[in-house]
Protein backbone atom coordinates (compact mmCIF):
# COMPACT_ATOMS: atom_id res chain seq x y z
CA UNK A 1 0.00 0.00 0.00
CA UNK A 2 2.78 2.07 0.76
CA UNK A 3 4.56 1.60 -2.31
CA UNK A 4 1.87 2.69 -4.29
CA UNK A 5 0.74 5.51 -2.31
CA UNK A 6 -2.22 4.14 -0.97
CA UNK A 7 -3.78 5.21 2.72
CA UNK A 8 -6.71 2.51 2.47
CA UNK A 9 -8.41 0.24 0.48
CA UNK A 10 -11.91 -0.65 0.63
CA UNK A 11 -13.91 -3.56 -0.26
CA UNK A 12 -16.82 -5.22 0.39
CA UNK A 13 -16.95 -6.49 3.84
CA UNK A 14 -13.97 -4.55 5.22
CA UNK A 15 -11.55 -1.76 4.76
CA UNK A 16 -7.94 -1.78 5.15
CA UNK A 17 -5.71 1.42 6.07
CA UNK A 18 -2.60 2.18 7.33
CA UNK A 19 -2.43 4.17 10.47
CA UNK A 20 0.63 6.37 12.11
CA UNK A 21 1.59 5.01 15.62
CA UNK A 22 0.42 7.09 18.39
CA UNK A 23 3.54 6.89 19.91
CA UNK A 24 7.21 7.49 18.49
CA UNK A 25 9.77 4.06 18.98
CA UNK A 26 13.06 4.82 19.73
CA UNK A 27 15.86 3.44 17.32
CA UNK A 28 19.37 2.77 18.23
CA UNK A 29 21.40 2.19 15.22
CA UNK A 30 25.00 1.81 16.64
CA UNK A 31 25.31 1.72 20.58
CA UNK A 32 28.88 2.29 20.60
CA UNK A 33 28.00 5.86 18.84
CA UNK A 34 25.52 7.09 21.29
CA UNK A 35 27.68 9.57 23.57
CA UNK A 36 27.94 8.31 27.66
CA UNK A 37 25.66 10.22 28.67
CA UNK A 38 22.95 8.37 27.30
CA UNK A 39 24.42 5.11 28.34
CA UNK A 40 24.36 3.47 31.75
CA UNK A 41 26.65 -0.06 32.91
CA UNK A 42 25.67 -3.03 34.29
CA UNK A 43 28.69 -4.78 35.96
CA UNK A 44 27.84 -8.62 36.97
CA UNK A 45 31.11 -9.95 39.28
CA UNK A 46 31.37 -12.59 41.60
CA UNK A 47 29.97 -11.84 45.46
CA UNK A 48 33.54 -12.34 47.07
CA UNK A 49 34.98 -9.58 44.71
CA UNK A 50 32.26 -7.44 45.08
CA UNK A 51 32.79 -7.29 48.82
CA UNK A 52 36.30 -6.32 48.55
CA UNK A 53 35.27 -3.71 45.83
CA UNK A 54 33.25 -2.09 48.63
CA UNK A 55 35.62 -2.52 51.11
CA UNK A 56 37.34 -0.30 49.40
CA UNK A 57 34.78 2.76 49.54
CA UNK A 58 34.16 4.16 52.13
CA UNK A 59 31.15 4.03 54.23
CA UNK A 60 29.52 7.31 53.49
CA UNK A 61 30.27 7.16 49.77
CA UNK A 62 27.15 7.75 47.19
CA UNK A 63 28.29 5.16 44.95
CA UNK A 64 27.55 2.55 47.70
CA UNK A 65 24.01 3.16 47.19
CA UNK A 66 24.09 2.24 43.71
CA UNK A 67 26.03 -0.75 43.51
CA UNK A 68 24.84 -4.36 44.15
CA UNK A 69 25.92 -7.71 43.46
CA UNK A 70 24.72 -9.90 40.41
CA UNK A 71 27.26 -12.23 40.23
CA UNK A 72 29.74 -13.88 37.63
CA UNK A 73 31.85 -11.44 36.21
CA UNK A 74 31.05 -8.89 33.05
CA UNK A 75 30.55 -5.64 32.08
CA UNK A 76 27.98 -4.38 29.14
CA UNK A 77 26.98 -1.35 27.79
CA UNK A 78 23.55 -0.37 27.87
CA UNK A 79 21.19 2.61 26.38
CA UNK A 80 19.56 4.59 29.08
CA UNK A 81 16.52 4.59 26.90
CA UNK A 82 14.76 7.16 28.81
CA UNK A 83 17.42 9.71 28.86
CA UNK A 84 17.51 9.29 25.11
CA UNK A 85 14.10 9.51 24.60
CA UNK A 86 13.94 12.92 26.50
CA UNK A 87 16.92 14.53 24.65
CA UNK A 88 15.58 13.30 21.18
CA UNK A 89 11.34 14.61 22.45
CA UNK A 90 13.34 17.87 23.39
CA UNK A 91 15.26 17.87 19.92
CA UNK A 92 19.07 17.70 21.01
CA UNK A 93 20.51 15.48 18.39
CA UNK A 94 22.23 12.43 19.60
CA UNK A 95 24.37 10.76 17.32
CA UNK A 96 23.40 6.73 17.24
CA UNK A 97 19.46 6.97 17.74
CA UNK A 98 16.35 8.27 16.50
CA UNK A 99 12.53 8.72 17.31
CA UNK A 100 11.06 7.32 14.41
CA UNK A 101 7.18 7.23 13.93
CA UNK A 102 6.05 3.96 12.64
CA UNK A 103 2.99 2.78 11.12
CA UNK A 104 0.61 -0.37 11.12
CA UNK A 105 -2.30 -1.85 9.40
CA UNK A 106 -5.86 -1.28 11.18
CA UNK A 107 -8.71 -3.90 9.46
CA UNK A 108 -12.14 -2.50 10.18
Amino acid sequence: MDARGLRSMKGRLNTISLRKNSQDSLVVDSIERIPTEYCRVSITLPLSEFEELLQHLPEEHSLRAHLTPEGNGSVRREPDNTKLRTALASRVPVQGAELRRGQHVRLT
